[in-house]
């Protein structure tokens, strides 16, 4: 709708503009949308409808709420946090702003969130359901500066996995307003164990294959490397003291065995190798030559056990070290390590 002077466009058909005049625009019954808002008009001279111009020179201006803001992945500690358990209760950081973007003190009336699909990917499409909330520190209202810490809890003790967009309603002496923008990603953060059944360490190998075999307790996706054993103690076995063997508890036995190179005769291996393996390429270099190929090779990986037969025909006598990685489809993960030797038969 839009009038000039007495005229409005809700009771004549036209208004006649003679000269210079304003023409007002009254917003929507909605309000105008947030954001940048663009204005067309349609002229023509008062005695000839025929001669109609439609002025589309990109009139526009910007619509926004009372309120605007932010989120941030900040916890309670200024940390930043993104993922969570299934049972954990979600904080979020919250910048209320006010419409010039200047922090501001305003009342949080409503916290709510939606689990993402696979056919979402705009604000327009979430399902947004009301969440049981709280401020750190108490209240509703945010600090001086706007910030405030929400905490909100896990619907019947127990999220779905997955990611969530976090929405916030805002209101205060200026109006309302709606804060969106947020995501964080509930997970499964059990950490997978690993068990290598072969190769075991100190092994000895020498008719052309050996099976590399392990075990994990979750469902998983791994590979296999397998590096000359010094490059491989050297990248692989820190976090532990050699001249004071006792001292692992935060090492696998599995790994003391793999890198404890007092527990062996003659461990050792210095001539360049590596080696790599995934269910969709492979890699070698001996230091002088180079292979590799692409596509199914073989190894079975993806879920609690993996396999895979590694040919060492013509691999140099010597002392190899193997590194294992697995992760899931929550983003965690982890490694284990064996130790073995090639040799004729």
């Amino acid at each position: 709708m839009f009038s000039v002077g007495s005229c409005y466009s809700n009771v004549s058909s036209q208004c006649t503009v003679n000269g210079t005049q304003n023409v007002t625009i009254y917003a929507p019954s909605s309000g105008w949308k947030v954001g940048y808002n663009y204005l067309n008009a349609d002229w023509a001279k008062q005695n000839d409808a025929s001669s109609s111009i439609q002025d589309w020179s990109t009139i526009y201006f910007e619509g926004r709420e009372s309120y605007n803001g932010y989120f941030s992945n900040t916890d309670s500690n200024g940390n930043w946090k993104y993922y969570f358990n299934e049972t954990q209760n979600i904080t979020i950081k919250i910048f209320v702003r006010d419409s010039n973007y200047n922090g501001i003190a305003a009342n949080i009336t409503g916290v709510s969130y939606s689990l993402r699909s696979g056919s979402c990917y705009s604000e327009w499409c979430r399902q947004y359901t009301s969440a049981t909330w709280g401020l750190i520190g108490g209240g509703v209202q945010t600090a001086s500066d706007g910030t405030a810490i929400i905490t909100i809890k896990a619907p019947n003790g127990l999220w779905a996995r997955g990611e969530y967009d976090i929405k916030a309603t805002i209101s205060g002496s200026s109006g309302t307003g709606t804060i969106t923008g947020s995501q964080v990603k509930v997970r499964d953060e059990t950490s997978i164990n690993i068990t290598i059944v072969s190769p075991v360490n100190n092994a000895t190998y020498n008719n052309g294959t050996f099976l590399w075999s392990m075990t994990t307790t979750k469902n998983a996706q791994c590979y296999v490397s397998i590096y000359n054993y010094y490059n491989f103690h050297n990248w692989n076995c820190g976090g532990w003291n050699v001249t004071n063997s006792s001292n692992t508890t935060s090492v696998s036995p599995q790994k003391i065995g793999a890198c404890n190179t007092t527990l062996y005769t003659n461990y050792n291996g210095t001539s360049y190798f590596t080696f790599y393996a995934s269910d969709q390429y492979t890699s070698k270099y001996d230091g002088s030559t180079s292979t590799w190929s692409s596509g199914s090779t073989g190894l079975s990986t993806g879920s609690t056990s993996h396999t895979y037969t590694v040919n060492i025909t013509n691999w140099t006598v010597q002392y190899y070290g193997l590194y294992s990685y697995c992760y899931d489809s929550d983003g965690n993960s982890n490694n284990e390590v064996a130790a073995f030797k090639v040799q004729p038969s």
